[in-house]
């Protein structure tokens, strides 16, 4: 049993070949170790980075300085947010993960995507018809009266403000349906944020649900991101940040070269074989609660039939069930050998 703060760096080693495709299967640290290699070339080829995800503002000064450590020792060429780094009802501690994101903001650039945190967080700035919305919905029966809930509100309209003007001021890249494309050593990369339609985080009851029934209940988001980004394009290694596994098969069919996933937190409780005990949507013994997927049928440490990859990070921080068992808080690192762009 890990003890719950514990916070672990896992490492993975992915190659591409032609521009965009991926090459050989990508490996998994275990627990902190050094991962598998994938066929890695020389430096000269290698894009590093940090993916960051469900940090849930578990932000004590050690926390925070650990987080911090574990960043600075990957040496990264920049870092990823996959959502949830924040609380949507948040208490003073968003001050201190705006510290965190300024000072690594200060050494490397930061792409942001939101989880649903954030987007229930951009919920609270609406208008007053949003405002309203709100009161009137199951949140006023949590938080006591309409009048002390609207005044908890509004400080959190105030809070979340500042968290991103203070982010944003630093440097930090907000990806909300957004993209950006970067040239790391002559390599071209493109980072997709996508930002999901609070319908789809719904908690399930009773039986789960087959992928047929949940897109019959609420749409297929795949036009939604063809027609956010496009189609990826072969001369670019394109990364879609996404927070929520839970439709795995839609960002296939999307066709990123890496998509990054977030928001079950390991399963709470790590079960082996990339299995948890449950996701916060509800289901029971999710396969895709942590780990390293590809496009296909299940093999040793990774699903391993396609060359096109799904990381879901166990994240750093916790929220609603807050212990953890066999599953360490994490920080992922991959390390990206690209062809050049002349060989594209």
């Amino acid at each position: 049993m890990h003890i719950f703060k514990k916070l672990v760096t896992t490492e993975y080693h992915l190659q591409s070949s032609a521009g965009a495709e991926t090459g050989q299967n990508g490996g998994s640290g275990q627990n902190g170790g050094s991962g598998r290699d994938a066929g890695c070339g020389q430096d000269a080829g290698l894009v590093r980075f940090v993916f960051l995800t469900d940090f849930h503002d578990a932000c004590t000064p050690y926390e925070a300085e650990q987080l911090l450590r574990a960043v600075r020792a990957c040496d990264p060429d920049f870092v990823l947010c996959g959502g949830d780094m924040i609380t949507a009802w948040m208490a003073p501690e968003i001050r201190r993960t705006a510290r965190v994101m300024v000072r690594m903001a200060e050494i490397y650039p930061v792409f942001y995507a939101p989880g649903n945190h954030e987007g229930r967080s951009r919920w609270m700035l609406g208008g007053e018809d949003e405002i309203a919305d709100i009161v009137n919905r199951k949140y006023r029966a949590r938080m006591g009266s309409r009048s002390e809930f609207e005044a908890k509100l509004r400080e959190q309209r105030r809070r979340y403000r500042w968290y991103r003007r203070t982010l944003e001021a630093a440097g930090v890249r907000f990806l909300e349906n957004e993209e950006v494309h970067l040239t790391v050593r002559g390599r071209r990369i493109r980072i997709c944020g996508l930002d999901i339609p609070r319908g789809y985080y719904k908690r399930f009851r009773g039986p789960l649900l087959p992928v047929s029934v949940i897109r019959e209940a609420f749409g297929d988001p795949v036009p939604v991101i063809r027609e956010t980004f496009g189609d990826p394009v072969s001369s670019e290694y394109t990364i879609l940040l996404a927070h929520t596994p839970r439709m795995l098969q839609t960002y296939q069919q999307w066709g990123a070269d890496l998509t990054l996933c977030g928001h079950y937190h390991g399963g709470v409780i790590r079960l082996g074989g990339h299995r948890g005990l449950i996701s916060p949507d509800l289901r029971l013994f999710p396969d895709n609660a942590y780990g390293c997927f590809s496009y296909g049928c299940f093999s040793s440490g990774c699903f391993s039939s396609g060359r096109k990859h799904v990381i879901v990070s166990s994240g750093c921080g916790e929220h609603t069930i807050p212990f953890r068992i066999a599953n360490p808080r994490e920080v992922v690192s991959v390390r990206l050998t690209l062809n050049s762009c002349e060989d594209v």
